[in-house]
């Protein structure tokens, strides 16, 4: 940036209440033309993104028995297995993810959510660029130091929480609870709109409850709890977790449990970081 460029450049201080309204709007405008950009570019990739989030539905097998034709009926397990020692040829069995529609416009408002959450993931970085260039002129030069830690922290934590969902919370989930037909007696069959939102649900609840070590580190930091305090006051933050978990996932003690038992791992986690950065802290005080 040139002299010229930086004496143009209007100083936060000095700003009028409408030159920060104008400050504001030129933010907003930059956010909503990336949000229109990347949504048109997910937009035209909707079909593989809505099968991405309703893919983790289990596979179960469906039976299928064969007329003279070859046309094809889908049949129970005990009339597959009855013409199976019959005639063998007759039947058929695949693994499939059926899904229902129960609704005109389920599948419709499925693929638009998908496309929705894929669109703020994907601008999510230039909007928060947008948000800090607005807020950083503001800031204290110590406080911006902190920031991009802060940022950074956020964001890989955030990001192992969505990993730990992908590969660990939903198909485990999903598998236990996809398989309680009681015995046989219920036929499950998840429709696609509640499939997308247990999926979503299930992936922000995983992504927001990871970002514990940050906040616990970040208040440890700034001297409001002391890793002591918080060591103390354990069994409390135990039953906090599991409330969480709770109102966080959808209402299942499956989805529950995988949430808590991770929480509570990065809580004691999070105890020890806590007072390894306190003690080099006091260390470093002593020092100078």
């Amino acid at each position: 940036m040139t002299a010229a460029q930086e004496k143009k450049k209007p100083d936060p201080s000095s700003m009028t209440f409408l030159e920060h309204l104008d400050e504001l709007r030129t933010r907003l405008l930059s956010c909503l033309k990336v949000l229109v950009l990347v949504g048109a570019v997910c937009g035209w990739f909707w079909l593989p993104i809505t099968k991405f989030f309703l893919g983790f539905a289990p596979q179960r097998p469906v039976y299928y028995a064969v007329d003279e034709d070859r046309v094809e009926r889908v049949v129970s397990r005990q009339e597959y297995e009855r013409l199976k020692a019959e005639s063998p040829e007759r039947v058929r069995l695949r693994l499939e993810q059926p899904q229902i529609a129960i609704g005109p416009a389920e599948t419709f408002m499925a693929a638009m959510k998908s496309v929705i959450v894929v669109v703020l993931v994907v601008a999510s970085p230039w909007l928060l660029l947008q948000l800090w260039l607005f807020v950083a002129p503001g800031l204290y030069a110590h406080e911006k130091r902190y920031v991009v830690p802060f940022v950074g922290a956020s964001s890989l934590f955030f990001f192992l929480g969505l990993l730990f969902a992908y590969y660990v919370g939903i198909p485990l989930s999903t598998k236990v609870l996809y398989g309680m037909d009681i015995g046989g007696m219920v036929d499950v069959q998840w429709t696609a709109e509640r499939t997308l939102s247990f999926v979503l649900r299930m992936f922000l609840a995983f992504g927001v409850a990871f970002e514990m070590p940050v906040v616990v580190f970040v208040l440890a930091a700034l001297g409001i709890v002391s890793p002591r305090t918080l060591a103390r006051q354990r069994p409390y933050v135990v039953v906090g977790i599991f409330f969480a978990a709770a109102i966080l996932t959808p209402p299942d003690y499956v989805s529950q449990l995988i949430l808590a038992l991770p929480l509570w791992i990065l809580f004691e986690t999070s105890i020890i970081a806590a007072r390894i950065f306190v003690a080099r802290r006091q260390v470093a005080e002593v020092v100078e």
